[in-house]
């Protein structure tokens, strides 16, 4: 109740924002009519942590624009994956997961690959999985980077096949400006609602997004025969939040945010292979990411990056457990319905140097430090399982805190260009 609340409010904010402003529409982007050197110019971050042109850029990258997501009309990661390059999607146990170049990484160990928003790594806690779906719409991207093939030298952890970079815009101009998008569509009864807030002054810059979204389930066959019991349960509501502050004039180079993913949904086709699917099963995704970021160019030549991160996830899930064997033999008794929850909480700091030179060469050299701890039950942690037998019966299995797991890593990249 709380959430639909603030959901409320957040939209209606955005439409108080955009009351009375008009805006010239911006001419669409043209892959065709943009002349070569332009092309040439166009800059990228991905491939050295750093702005440079994408000629120059030492890894294979593709760049969609603000506009070329809204000429597509794709929205989520798996939806631009399908028109990239050396990346595409496809959906299993309810989930659109990434595959790259043939590599799969089904659902739950959907983490070969890094998620980056604005230099702030926001995967999921738990397993480092991306967020590739409605939980994170791209209508409050400015840029999207699909760097493909293994870059965990650069970036650590989760970057093996490859990294996708998110920025957002930042406001050339002072005041406020909004832009919101709600799309219904048949199919599925699918529900959208985006919304963009900017609000600029002298002093710094503040962001707002938001997103939601909802669909029933498709309801299709999914087993070898049409039965009833075996349907396809992709039913979805998910939300999305980005805060973030960045100052301009006293502690320039200094922001701070907070990113907000949760989705819920059935379990597709689940993992209960043959004739057997349940509406009740499953699956909530909810990734909360509370940062600071601070930047300073010392020179023309030295740069210093820098950023403390907390990232709080919880998956949980709930079933019925069985096959088509064990649900036409049911008698009644024993376990019949099986719930869990999963929080982990993780603390990374990085702290990275970019000197540049072109006679010499351009070096980045920084140092991570990561620590996570899966919690327990005193912060909602729980495996249950609800027998059917005669009374209130159910076996609650106990969970406790994991070790601490701790990271230390250091990287560096010497790029020297040579003119033959």
């Amino acid at each position: 109740m709380v959430l639909l609340k603030l959901t409320l409010f957040f939209v209606f904010l955005c439409f108080i924002s955009a009351f009375g402003q008009t805006t010239e529409p911006k001419d669409t982007l043209d892959i065709f009519s943009i002349p070569l050197r332009e092309l040439s110019n166009i800059h990228v971050y991905s491939a050295s942590k750093k702005n440079e042109k994408l000629i120059d850029a030492p890894g294979v990258i593709t760049v969609y624009d603000k506009n070329d997501i809204n000429d597509y009309g794709y929205y989520t990661l798996s939806d631009l994956s399908n028109i990239t390059a050396g990346y595409s999607s496809y959906s299993i146990y309810g989930e659109k997961v990434f595959e790259t170049r043939g590599q799969k990484a089904g659902s739950f160990n959907n983490n070969k690959h890094l998620l980056v928003i604005d230099g702030i790594p926001v995967n999921f806690a738990r397993s480092n999985k991306v967020n590739t779906e409605e939980e994170l719409p791209l209508f409050f991207a400015n840029k999207v980077e699909f760097l493909r093939g293994p870059a965990s030298s650069l970036y650590g952890i989760g970057a093996f096949y490859g990294v996708v970079n998110i920025t957002t815009p930042d406001s050339e101009l002072k005041g406020t400006s909004a832009d919101n998008k709600i799309s219904f569509g048949s199919l599925d009864l699918s529900k959208r609602i985006m919304s963009n807030v900017n609000i600029a002054n002298e002093h710094g810059n503040l962001k707002l997004n938001f997103g939601y979204f909802q669909k029933d389930a498709s309801k299709e066959f999914v087993g070898l025969v049409n039965n009833s019991n075996n349907l396809y349960w992709d039913d979805q509501k998910s939300t999305f939040f980005n805060v973030s502050y960045q100052f301009n004039k006293k502690l320039k180079g200094l922001s701070f945010g907070t990113i907000y993913m949760n989705k819920s949904g059935g379990l597709g086709e689940h993992w209960m292979h043959g004739n057997y699917t349940s509406e009740v099963n499953n699956i909530q995704w909810t990734t909360l990411v509370i940062y600071s970021k601070y930047e300073k160019q010392f020179s023309k030549k030295l740069k210093l990056n820098s950023y403390l991160k907390l990232n709080e996830s919880i998956e949980k899930g709930w079933w019925s457990p069985f096959d088509s064997l064990s649900y036409l033999n049911y008698n009644g008794t024993g376990s019949n319905f099986e719930a869990y929850s999963v929080p982990v909480r993780n603390i990374e700091g990085q702290v990275e140097m970019h000197w540049i030179n072109n006679k010499i060469a351009d070096i980045t050299a920084g140092v991570n430090i990561d620590s996570r701890q899966q919690l327990g039950q005193n912060n909602g942690a729980y495996i249950i399982s609800f027998s059917a037998d005669s009374g209130d019966v159910h076996i609650e299995l106990p969970v406790n805190k994991s070790i601490l797991f701790n990271t230390f890593s250091t990287f560096l990249q010497v790029k020297k260009k040579y003119h033959l």
